[in-house]
């Protein structure tokens, strides 16, 4: 049984594109997780994308799991923005990356070039 992702996104009226759960999911276990990044670390990598990422510090108590604010940090860009952000992700510990989710890279890097 082989994994198969649509590169296309989905487009639907009024809808951004998304990247397919499993990866966000695959990503967010992998760079938010107990041997993932902090929080505060999370939020300074996102921040170097754009200006819309939450401060999540500032809000209201409870502050989100490292998952939670990864997850929205990432679905605030766009879908090819997503994309690269992952793939920079991948490059910051490649050793990191290949020994939690080997196939992690082979995921984001055939199937969406560029």
């Amino acid at each position: 049984m082989g994994i198969s992702f649509k590169t296309n996104p989905t487009k639907h009226q009024n809808e951004r594109p998304k990247l397919p759960l499993r990866i966000i999911n695959r990503a967010t276990i992998l760079f938010a997780k107990d041997t993932g990044m902090s929080g505060s670390q999370i939020t300074d990598f996102f921040a170097e994308y754009g200006d819309q990422i939450e401060d999540y510090w500032n809000l209201p108590k409870p502050i989100p799991s490292r998952r939670v604010i990864f997850k929205d940090c990432l679905r605030s860009f766009s879908y090819n923005e997503q994309i690269k952000i992952l793939k920079e992700l991948c490059e910051i510990d490649e050793s990191f990356c290949k020994v939690k989710y080997p196939f992690f890279r082979q995921i984001v890097f055939p199937r969406f070039p560029g």
